[in-house]
């Protein structure tokens, strides 16, 4: 009854305000199926039972800015496996950046290769695009961003193409933390966890079925 009367009241403040219409509609659908959700397919549902290693790329400059970039980034994104995936083995971050360390030309190997090195069924090779936890010109502003793309690799393929994505289309997971910048040095590791975790729940999705709102951001009322 409660939540009911809330929901008068908020429509009839926005026929005040003059939101009428479709604007007044597709809040009220907004207001009355907030909660439900679709099922959306994992683009690739094959890693149970299986051993998969993670290999980050970071060009240098990342690295010399952010040197355990490697290992806490494939730290959280293992932990997403294991967490949705049944039966599921990961390699340490920690072999895998060893393993990155003692091949300087690692990137050029072939994945299959790399998959038998690492005693591994499949590779995940994730290609950092932007890692940074502060904003770009500014000494003093906070904000998590990492953007990257991946690919996954089978070490029984008969070719080096990958076995995800197979569509030729460029797979991209992004995390943006917080979403507003803070000014605080002392919240930088705090931010830079949070969005390595946001992340990396981003990029595992696409190995597992999982649910999304069935309605579309647009239909949300908007912050301002």
């Amino acid at each position: 009854m409660r939540l009911n009367f809330q929901k008068t009241v908020i429509l009839l403040l926005l026929g005040m305000a003059g939101l009428v219409g479709c604007d007044a509609v597709r809040y009220g659908i907004w207001l009355g199926h907030s909660t439900e959700e679709i099922k959306v397919k994992a683009e690739f549902g094959n890693l149970k039972n299986h051993t998969v290693a993670i290999l980050i790329y970071a060009d240098e400059s990342v690295q010399l800015e952010y040197p355990t970039v490697r290992l806490t980034l494939g730290a959280h994104i293992s932990a997403q496996l294991k967490k949705h995936i049944k039966k599921i083995r990961v390699i340490s971050p920690l072999a895998t950046a060893r393993y990155q360390d003692e091949h300087s030309h690692w990137e050029s190997f072939d994945k299959q290769k790399i998959c038998k090195d690492l005693n591994a069924d499949f590779v995940l090779f994730v290609a950092l695009e932007e890692y940074t936890s502060r904003v770009y010109g500014s000494m003093d502003a906070y904000q998590g961003r990492i953007t990257a793309t991946a690919e996954l690799y089978d070490a029984l393929a008969e070719d080096e193409d990958p076995v995800w994505p197979t569509d030729g289309e460029t797979r991209t997971a992004e995390a943006i933390y917080p979403e507003h910048i803070m000014y605080s040095a002392g919240h930088e590791l705090k931010i830079r966890n949070k969005a390595e975790i946001v992340f990396s729940e981003n990029l595992v999705k696409f190995f597992y079925n999982h649910k999304v709102p069935k309605y579309k951001d647009e239909l949300a009322p908007s912050e301002e």
